[in-house]
């Protein structure tokens, strides 16, 4: 998260709201942002958040532990048909795939030029957000999950 505090705090006009627990921004790194600005939105505001927002940033580390887990708020993103902006790690490509916006993690000056590029061209991030939506709808819908997992299960129990 430092790192997307970093690009937000670059971009004119640009305000950073996250979803956390408030220890996560703790450590003494975090010394040089202004906390007391940033909003820390409980996980139970989230759609409230993700309505507000004209993008949704979700930097990960390209570390271990990164590498192998998916960020849920992207489906959280995605559905609501939000233009998304994510590192190429873990599972994110592929599921942003034609539909966000992927720079290398750890570089903050490419996701600081697409936090700031996406709302200056509202027409892509209508599209990515409309794509995304898309396919939510296709890939990742509750029903479709629910099928899957049912079927998974039914083959497991025979």
């Amino acid at each position: 998260m430092e790192e997307l505090a970093q690009a937000v705090s670059r971009v004119p006009g640009a305000r950073l709201a996250v979803t956390c627990r408030p220890n996560d921004l703790a450590g003494s790194e975090w010394g040089c942002f202004p906390l007391d600005r940033i909003p820390i939105v409980p996980y139970s505001s989230l759609s409230n958040l993700l309505a507000a927002a004209d993008v949704v940033a979700i930097p990960q580390s390209d570390s271990e532990p990164a590498r192998y887990q998916m960020p849920m708020k992207v489906f959280d993103a995605i559905a609501m048909g939000k233009p998304i902006i994510a590192s190429l790690v873990s599972d994110l490509p592929l599921v942003l795939e034609g539909c966000g916006r992927l720079v290398p993690p750890g570089d903050v000056d490419k996701l600081t030029a697409a936090i700031s590029e996406l709302p200056s061209n509202p027409e892509e991030a209508r599209v990515l957000g409309e794509r995304g939506r898309a396919r939510c709808l296709e890939s990742y819908s509750m029903q479709l999950i629910g099928e899957r997992l049912f079927e998974v299960v039914r083959q497991v129990s025979q």
